[in-house]
């Protein structure tokens, strides 16, 4: 079996190719946009549901309700997000993007689509499509994997 650490793992280029990826996107965001990247997975939620509660939000990005909780309340302060009352259940409340927020996802997202390019700029079109139907499969493989295992989607 590989180590971790070794150069000819699997783990290791993916590890790696994720650490700098997290390094370029947390220096952008921090920097420009003073955001924490534990948030942007938060904005991407919202846009796709607004109005949705904290328990979704914690779900959604697999995270403890008291982590969200503190994540939602310095979002708030920042102007990035507002929560309005559920009008069903008034315990409820439910959480939306302002407009700040949403002009900060959109460039945020014209960001990504240039680390995408940077990323797979060095490859062919038939490298980039034989990376994407592997990666495809590695995917829908370990969601197998790990739903019979009895792990949620992720």
């Amino acid at each position: 079996m590989k180590n971790f650490a070794d150069e000819t793992s699997v783990l290791y280029y993916l590890s790696s190719i994720q650490k700098y990826v997290f390094k370029i996107v947390y220096e952008t965001t921090v920097k420009e946009y003073d955001l924490h990247p534990g948030q942007i997975p938060i904005l991407f939620l919202l846009e796709y549901k607004p109005g949705a509660i904290q328990r979704e939000v914690a779900t959604s990005i697999n995270v403890e309700p008291g982590t969200v909780a503190v994540m939602l309340k310095r979002m708030e302060k920042k102007g990035l997000i507002f929560r309005t009352v559920d009008e069903n259940d008034k315990r409820i409340s439910r959480v939306y993007l302002t407009s700040k927020a949403e002009d900060i996802l959109k460039q945020i997202k014209d960001f990504t689509k240039e680390m995408e390019n940077i990323i797979l700029s060095g490859l062919s079109d038939a490298e980039r499509t034989t990376l994407m139907e592997l990666l495809t499969k590695i995917r829908k493989h370990l969601s197998t994997y790990y739903g019979e295992k009895g792990g949620p989607e992720c």
